[in-house]
Order: C-alpha cells, then structure tokens, then sequence
C-alpha cells in the first residue's frame, strides 16, 4: 500500500485491467468456415472480381460473426501518480487506521474501448470510468488526473459517471 515498489503497483493494475477488469472488445471477424464454402462455389473469375472489389473499396466481402476478446498491454494506455489519502483504507472507505496513507493511483485506459479502470494501492480496483459519462464528467476526471487527487470510490459514481468497485465486475471489490 506504500509507494516503495512502483513497477510492483503497475504491474499488478495493468494485469488486473487486461486480465479482469476491463470489459471484454468487441470486434468483426470473418467467418472462415463460410467463406470457404462460398470461395469455393466461384468460378475464376468471380473471385478475381471479388477480389478487385475488396482492394478497391478496402472492405472485406462475405460472412461475418461478431468476436470478443480481452485488452492486452499493448492497446491500454496508463497514468500513474502517488496519491496521499486520510487513512490506510485508501479510496474505498470503510475501516482502515487514522493514518495519513501514501499510495499509487493508477488508471488504465483500454484504447480501443475508451473505458478507464482506476486502481488505488496497485492491482485493486477502485472504479470503471465508462466512455459514456457525460462531457462534464469526462472533463471533471481529466482535471482531477492533472491534479493528482481522484475522487474515492464512493464519490466517484456521481463526480465521473464512475461504476464503483463493487459492480464494476471485478472480483476484488
């Protein structure tokens, strides 16, 4: 919960985001099996012509299924600053020691979803920040992340449009 191993703090949040808690990306993927039986019903032609079509307009022809598939590292951008709170409990309230608790905050940001999650101490999730909160919101959160000082979990369903740690789907909170 201190601020003495950074890298431990970063690593346990970007595995937590990409292995749990951010939602899972939905993507368009072709349907091989389909496509295969309709490649193989066309003649020469027909597919030279399919294929002219594909390079010319850049859209891929055929059968579709819609896909799934977690965040990786590779496509999260990350934000990582030391936060000093009231008590040991951090962000989340509820009983911690009356002591003055430095600890890393770190938000991870899934670039193909634009959802945030928000970690207090490393790999616990605080919060899931959705790309749909509103504008005020969003730009509440931008301002508080240049500031260093994120609001608490229990106040950051109304100051972010945040989903609290308890229903973000986590299994930590």
């Amino acid at each position: 919960m201190s601020t003495d191993y950074p890298i431990e703090a970063l690593a346990g949040a970007l595995h937590a985001a990409c292995l749990r808690d951010l939602p899972d990306i939905p993507y368009r993927d072709r349907d091989w099996e389909a496509h295969r039986k309709a490649m193989d019903a066309l003649t020469k032609e027909e597919k030279a012509a399919l294929y002219e079509k594909e390079r010319s307009t850049g859209q891929a022809e055929g059968p579709f299924i819609e896909r799934t598939r977690r965040p990786t590292p590779h496509g999260c951008s990350v934000v990582m600053f030391p936060q000093t709170w009231g008590s040991t409990a951090l962000g989340f309230g509820g009983i911690g020691g009356q002591a003055i608790t430095n600890a890393y905050t770190i938000i991870v940001e899934c670039d193909h979803t634009g959802y945030r999650a928000v970690y207090f101490g490393g790999g616990k999730l605080a919060y899931l920040v959705p790309p749909q909160a509103s504008e005020e919101q969003r730009a509440r959160f931008t301002q508080d992340v240049a500031a260093q000082r994120l609001a608490s979990c229990s106040d950051a369903g109304r100051v972010y449009g945040a989903v609290p740690c308890a229903k973000a789907g986590g299994r930590n909170g």
